[in-house]
């Protein structure tokens, strides 16, 4: 594993001049055992732009379901990952977690022009599992890009026009 050139393989070029390590983490589970959702936050210059929640990612290939959320918590009809079922019917309920999780990802994100921030909540306490400028390694598509994409420029352009106005001043 130390010898893989991962930035040569994919499109994170990134990770070329990263020393390779060996990284130990928490093993993180609910109180009652189970793995917890994995929420995936695609930010821009501090705005969680869209936020999928995954579950069962680690068991049956036929119980992983996604949904997708705006940053309030309102479902999306988008799909960010395709190797994972539709979001189940009673999902309707916003997530006790939800607002706290979206704060913390904007507050990561905000000098950047995009990150996704992964997260985990557990129970009272959020989590941060990475922070990635290439999701998917840079490849793949999936339904909801096109949307990401719309408000990652959006958010730029209004970045701009704003510090178009104050040097202006």
């Amino acid at each position: 594993l130390l010898a893989t050139p991962y930035g040569r393989t994919s499109a994170e070029i990134h990770y070329e001049r990263i020393p390779p390590r060996i990284l130990v983490e928490e093993l993180l589970v609910t109180s009652d055992g189970a793995l917890p959702p994995d929420v995936k936050c695609h930010c821009a210059y501090g705005e969680v732009i869209l936020a999928a929640t995954l579950t069962g990612r680690h068991g049956n290939p036929s119980s992983r379901t996604e949904c997708c959320r705006s940053r309030d918590g309102t479902l999306l009809p988008l799909r960010a990952n395709l190797a994972f079922g539709p979001c189940p019917p009673n999902a309707e309920t916003v997530p006790p977690f939800w607002r706290k999780l979206i704060e913390a990802a904007e507050r990561l994100s905000r000098d950047l022009p995009y990150v996704r921030v992964d997260a985990y909540p557990l129970g009272s306490r959020i989590v941060i599992g990475e922070l990635t400028f290439t999701p998917r390694a840079g490849g793949r598509h999936a339904s909801a890009d096109g949307f990401i994409a719309e408000r990652i420029v959006q958010r730029w352009q209004d970045r701009t026009r704003r510090s178009e106005v104050r040097r202006r001043r």
